[in-house]
C-alpha cells in the first residue's frame, strides 16, 4: 500500500489524511502564513537519521526526498529561512511535481505527523482559496449562453469553406469569377491615379480586360492574406505589379509579389507584368529578370497601352493553345511556296525516302552520267533527275541518236541493228539503270536511317 492510500491518525485517533481533491493543487496555492508554520518546524535541524529511510527529519531530508542535489541543499542551508527558501525553488521547478498532495506525502515519509496535524488547517484553507479562485475565473472567461442556443460544435454553418466566396462578382454572379490579371499595387497618391487610369484604358474596348483590383473588388470582413493568396494562385492569369516609392513601402505588395513569384519562380506557368511609374525606382531580386513594361518614358507612351494588353492576354502555354502547330504549319507553307531556285521542299529532297539524296557520294556519281552535276553543289534534287529523263525522251523521239549510250560496244550493236532498234534499246538500258540507282537510294535510305534531313 502506497504511502497516499494510508489512513493516517494523530495521537488522538483522528485522522490527518489530505483529501484526494487537494492533492493535485499546486504548491503555490500555499500562502505566506502556512509557509511560515512550516518554516517553523522544519527549519529546526534534526540529528537523528531515519532508520527506515536513512534522511533526516527536517528541512534537509525534505530537499533529498524531493529531488535538490548536494550543493542546492548546501546553498538553502545558508539562507535565513532554508524551508521557505527550498519551497519556493521547488514550486518553479514543474519537473518535480510541486504540489501539495507531494509535500504531504513526503512528510508523512519523513516521519512529520506533529507538522501535518499542526499545519492542516493551514494548507486546507488555501487550498479551498484556490479552488474557489479557479471556479471564479471560469466564470468570467465563459459567456452566458442559454441552453438552446448551438454550440459551435454542432453548429450547420461550422465547416463552410469561406474561401468560396472571395470577391464582389462572386456574389453578384452567384458562381466562382476568374480575372485576366490581378493588380498589385499600393493605394495611396500617384499609384492609386495610375491604377483609376489602367481600369478605363483595358477594361473597355478593344481591350475588354477583365482585372482583379484590391480595395475594389475584394470583399471586408476576411483575411487579407489568405484570401489574395487564393486569387493569385486560383482566380488569375497573371499579375501586374505597379512599381513606385509607395510600393517598396506596403507590405500586402510585398507579399502579393512574392507569393507569385513563388507560384513560379522562373516568371513562366503565372508571369508577373512590372509596370514602371516612377523613376529612380530600384527593381526587387525577384524581378530582375523580368522585362519591364516603363509607363516613365515619354516618347512609348503610344505603344504602352497595346504592349500592356497584349502581356496580359498572352497565352500561359503557347504549346497548348496551339500556337507551335500553327507555326510549324506556317513555316512548311512557306518553304514548298518558295521557288525551286531558293531552297527545295522536304519532299523533293528527301523523295520521301527518309534522307536527304546529296548526302550519299556514289548514287550522286552514277547520275551524274545522265544529267551532269556540278562539283560544287551540296545537294541533287531527285526532280531534276526526272526532267532529264524526259527531255531525253523527247528528244529521241524526234530521231537524235547522238544521246545513245557512250558506250563503244553499244554503239557497234546500233549500227547493225538499225537507228530505230538502237535508240529504243538505249532508251530501255537507261531505264533499267535508272531504276537500279532508285533500289539504292531506298536500300541506303533504310539501313542508314538518316531521316533528320526530312
Amino acid at each position: 500500500m502506497s504511502v497516499s492510500e494510508m489512513e493516517i491518525v494523530d495521537t488522538n485517533g483522528e485522522s490527518i489524511s489530505l483529501d484526494d481533491k487537494y492533492k493535485k493543487i499546486p504548491l503555490d496555492a500555499l500562502r505566506v502564513s502556512a509557509r511560515k508554520k512550516l518554516s517553523l518546524y522544519l527549519n529546526v535541524q534534526a540529528e537523528i537519521v531515519n532508520d527506515a529511510n536513512g534522511l533526516v527529519s527536517d528541512y534537509n531530508g525534505l530537499a533529498e526526498i524531493v529531488g535538490f542535489g548536494f550543493l542546492e541543499i548546501k546553498d538553502f542551508e545558508r539562507q535565513k529561512n532554508p524551508t521557505d527558501e527550498l519551497l519556493t525553488e521547488w514550486t518553479n521547478r514543474p519537473d518535480l511535481s510541486p504540489t501539495v498532495g507531494k509535500l504531504w506525502d513526503y512528510l508523512v515519509e519523513l516521519g512529520r505527523f506533529d507538522v501535518l496535524q499542526d499545519c492542516k488547517n493551514l494548507i486546507i484553507r488555501d487550498a479551498d482559496a484556490y479552488i474557489r479562485m479557479r471556479e471564479d475565473i471560469k466564470s468570467k472567461e465563459s459567456p452566458v449562453q442559454e441552453d438552446m442556443v448551438t454550440s459551435t460544435e454542432t453548429a450547420v454553418d461550422h465547416h463552410v469553406d469561406e474561401l468560396c466566396i472571395l470577391c464582389k462578382d462572386d456574389v453578384e454572379k452567384g458562381m466562382p469569377q476568374y480575372f485576366d490579371a490581378f493588380v498589385c499595387y499600393s493605394p495611396i497618391g500617384e499609384d492609386l491615379t495610375f491604377v483609376k487610369e489602367m481600369i478605363t484604358k483595358l477594361e473597355s474596348p478593344p481591350h475588354n480586360l477583365k482585372l482583379f483590383v484590391p480595395w475594389r473588388d475584394d470583399l471586408p470582413g476576411g483575411s487579407r492574406y489568405v484570401i489574395d493568396a487564393r486569387l493569385i494562385e486560383m482566380r488569375c492569369r497573371r499579375m501586374v505589379i505597379i512599381m513606385s516609392k509607395n510600393y517598396q513601402n506596403s507590405a500586402s505588395a510585398d507579399f502579393q509579389v512574392k507569393f507569385a513569384h513563388a507560384l513560379s519562380p522562373g516568371a513562366r506557368s503565372k508571369k508577373l507584368i512590372p509596370v514602371l511609374i516612377e523613376c529612380g525606382i530600384q527593381v526587387p531580386q525577384v524581378l530582375r529578370h523580368v522585362t519591364l513594361c516603363d509607363y516613365t518614358k515619354q516618347d512609348l507612351k503610344d505603344w504602352f497601352w497595346d504592349r500592356l494588353s497584349k502581356a496580359i492576354k498572352a497565352p500561359l502555354d503557347p504549346q497548348m493553345s496551339g500556337y507551335g502547330t500553327k507555326v510549324m504549319a506556317s513555316s512548311s507553307s512557306s518553304s514548298l511556296s518558295s521557288s525551286p531556285s531558293s531552297a527545295p521542299s522536304p519532299d523533293i529532297v528527301s523523295g520521301g525516302l527518309g534522307f536527304h539524296a546529296g548526302s550519299n557520294i556514289n548514287i550522286r556519281e552514277q547520275l551524274s552520267q545522265f544529267h551532269p552535276i556540278p562539283p560544287s553543289s551540296s545537294s541533287t534534287s531527285i526532280s531534276s533527275i526526272s526532267s532529264a529523263d524526259n527531255s531525253m525522251s523527247s528528244q529521241s523521239s524526234q530521231g537524235r541518236p547522238q544521246h545513245a549510250s557512250c558506250d563503244p560496244m553499244e554503239h557497234t550493236d546500233e549500227t547493225s541493228m538499225g537507228p530505230d532498234s538502237a535508240v529504243k534499246k538505249s532508251k530501255k538500258e537507261k531505264r533499267t539503270t535508272l531504276k537500279n540507282i532508285f533500289n539504292k537510294i531506298k536500300n541506303s535510305g533504310s539501313s542508314s536511317n538518316t531521316s533528320s534531313h526530312c
